[in-house]
């Protein structure tokens, strides 16, 4: 009887896998090769899903996107598809990686890679931006530099031999595959249908599997996603359980069940978020996950061309989606749609016929999705200086509001700039203090000599009444 419940078990176990969604995930990263480690930097990924995944328009990130070349470009072999339980390796440079790993035959991506020997964080973007894979490491986990690399093994992340494109094996692993005499030793057990293992196979409760989707790059003062994902042993993925997330920045959220949510990070930094996973029948936490955000100022900026265009220009080293941010003059106003990437470093040109612009617009202003100010163009001089650091929103009426006073549109250059020049002058937050106190002291003197004249002048008023009057003897 046990027997068929065993058989039972694994048709079940095998034919529920049908119906799992495929899923991608980081198994093993070369983050430190031993000696000089120019262009042998790799990171393998892993379908544990049942169904096949193409890369084609994604991205892999180690602070900044980067795309992936198809084979055979650069060296690459295979291609940007992964089918179920298959994996794919990304290397820094894909003829120097098969020069190292010469028997490799698998699925081989030539991308930009940089990742630092201390700590980084490993991302694979899809074509909407959504990160699906991600994991930050730290070199005091192991694979600093001494031969190794760090890899996913039973789901706890360690140092051990590489094996891109191979299931994964930690040193000890390696120390224990040695023969006893007499026979050889398999890497993996097989359980045999016993009444004893039937019985171990009824109580195994499913490992779970919990991960941070997020941007690693945000901009502060946005509101910003975070998700969760969360996959057990057999493949199978789930909303349940209690999910705690501490986002670095003094902020907590709980959930129950698994919840999509955005953030705000009002300051540039460096911030660890961390996500714990409960079981609802668990009391210590299942599994946990953490991976680090850099949060920077936008540095998006504007210019106006000849001919009314907009110059939209990226001065940062990170890819940007604008979508919903928006660009106002003369009030008139041009969102950008969803998807709109301006790449790192880049400038994209937007006509009149697209924006519907003047042809000329004198000023602009460039919007947060929030409505905030992002960027003004042109800078005043006093904006430029850093003594304004809000700046008003473009006026409906005739005139043009800058950030410190309404502007004439008839007026000179020479008339705005005496106007601004006289209507900012610094005033010392003292100066107010000072002159209430000299009011008080003129108010409270003044007050003293009034009193003083209206006793006066009420005792000469009594004294003369008092005259008035004449005593009569009888």
């Amino acid at each position: 009887m046990r027997f068929f419940r065993v058989l039972l078990y694994f048709v079940l176990f095998f034919t529920t896998h049908h119906f799992v969604l495929a899923e991608v995930s980081v198994t093993e990263i070369m983050y430190d090769h031993s000696g000089a480690d120019t262009d042998l930097e790799w990171v393998e990924f892993y379908n544990s899903g049942s169904d096949s995944v193409n890369l084609s328009g994604w991205k892999f990130n180690d602070g900044a996107n980067h795309t992936l070349n198809e084979p055979p470009a650069n060296g690459g072999m295979g291609s940007l598809e992964i089918g179920p339980s298959e994996y794919i390796v990304f290397a820094a440079n894909a003829n120097v990686f098969l020069g190292e790993y010469p028997s490799y035959s698998g699925n081989l991506i030539d991308t930009v890679m940089s990742l630092t020997n201390t700590s980084d964080t490993v991302s694979l973007v899809d074509a909407n931006s959504t990160t699906i894979a991600s994991y930050t490491y730290d070199s005091t986990t192991g694979g600093a530099g001494d031969g190794s690399s760090l890899a996913k093994i039973n789901g706890t992340w360690t140092s051990g031999d590489p094996s891109p494109g191979e299931s994964n094996s930690s040193f000890s692993d390696s120390d224990n595959t040695s023969s006893d005499e007499g026979g050889d030793t398999d890497e993996f057990v097989s359980y045999s249908s016993t009444e004893e293992d039937a019985d171990i196979l009824d109580f195994i409760p499913p490992e779970e599997d919990v991960e941070i989707l997020s941007d690693i790059v945000i901009v502060s003062g946005l509101p910003s996603t975070f998700d969760s994902l969360l996959q057990k042993n057999n493949g199978d993925l789930s909303r349940g359980g209690y999910y705690i997330w501490n986002m670095g920045d003094g902020t907590e959220y709980t959930f129950k069940p698994a919840k999509k949510f955005e953030h705000i990070y009002y300051y540039p930094g460096e911030y660890v978020v961390t996500l714990d996973y409960y079981n609802v029948d668990s009391i210590e936490k299942d599994d946990t996950d953490r991976l680090v955000v850099k949060v920077v100022d936008s540095s998006i900026v504007l210019k106006i061309l000849e001919d009314g265009a907009i110059e939209v220009s990226n001065t940062s080293k990170f890819e940007q989606d604008l979508n919903g941010w928006v660009i106002e003059s003369d009030n008139i106003s041009y969102r950008f749609s969803k998807n709109s990437i301006l790449l790192a470093g880049k400038k994209i040109i937007l006509s009149p016929k697209v924006t519907h612009f003047k042809s000329n617009i004198s000023r602009v202003l460039l919007r947060y999705p929030t409505g905030e100010v992002a960027y003004e163009y042109p800078k005043s001089q006093i904006q430029e200086e850093g003594t304004i650091s809000r700046i008003l929103p473009i006026s409906t009426s005739k005139k043009v509001y800058s950030n410190y006073e309404s502007i004439d549109t008839q007026s000179t250059i020479d008339n705005r700039n005496i106007s601004a020049n006289s209507a900012n002058l610094p005033i010392p937050k003292n100066t107010y203090i000072y002159l209430s106190l000299a009011g008080l002291i003129i108010l409270g003197v003044g007050s003293i000599f009034y009193t003083k004249r209206v006793l006066k002048q009420d005792k000469n008023n009594t004294k003369t009444e008092a005259d008035e009057f004449e005593l009569i003897e009888e």
